[in-house]
């Protein structure tokens, strides 16, 4: 049976540090992309929540961001993965307001 795919993304991950300065740099640059990326969400919640204005916002797509983020989530827990868990977490923290948001003011 051969191995997941993710064992050797790990097996390589580990050669990867004892390697370049870049892959150094790359590794430490992705915590900051993973938090970074989900605050951008930020002005569309304060759209919907503070100005309760919801035009062009889409309820069925950020259900869908919603749930794929979840996914996400117990796959990054699953293989411990701390970049995909800080990310879909915040992902998953934005999107549930978007979602309840569109609820309550529609």
């Amino acid at each position: 049976m051969k191995a997941p795919w993710h064992h050797i993304r790990s097996k390589n991950r580990s050669q990867l540090r004892e390697g370049t300065g870049l892959a150094i740099f790359i590794d430490r640059l992705i915590y900051f992309v993973a938090i970074a990326t989900p605050l951008m969400t930020i002005p569309q919640v304060w759209e919907i929540w503070v100005e309760k204005r919801l035009t062009g916002v889409s309820l069925s797509t950020w259900i869908a961001y919603l749930l794929a983020s979840i996914c996400w989530l117990l796959y990054g827990t699953i293989h411990k993965d701390r970049p995909i868990i800080y990310t879909q977490t915040l992902w998953i923290i934005f999107s549930a307001m978007v979602v309840v948001g569109l609820v309550m003011y529609a």
